[in-house]
């Protein structure tokens, strides 16, 4: 199996995979879908499956260019963590200051 041709079109499968979760979920919130869609993704766990897969994959390919380990997994914290506190901490703002003035107004 030619791992290059999967890291190739990663981006595309992993959109496929992420689509395929979503129409499986989407049954559970009244969307009807034809018998055939519906038995096709009845097997949604394939789709985590398949996004599961070529993450690893992804990590795979970045973990072998080398380097040091503490360096890679300080990239991953900068890039998770940086943009959730800046999406983070303005909300938990807007929350406490709401819950504040409903507490004013009852």
């Amino acid at each position: 199996m030619d791992l290059n041709l999967l890291s190739r079109y990663r981006t595309i499968l992993m959109g496929f995979a992420a689509i395929m979760i979503i129409m499986c979920h989407a049954p559970q919130y009244g969307v009807a879908m034809p018998e055939v869609v519906s038995s096709i993704l009845s097997r949604g766990g394939l789709g985590v499956d398949i996004f599961l897969f070529l993450s690893g994959l992804g990590c795979w390919y970045s973990l072998s260019k080398g380097g040091p380990l503490k360096r890679w997994y300080y990239k991953r914290f900068i890039r998770i963590f940086v943009p959730y506190f800046l999406i983070q901490i303005p909300f938990c703002f807007f929350i406490y200051a709401l819950g504040n003035l409903i507490g004013v107004m009852s």
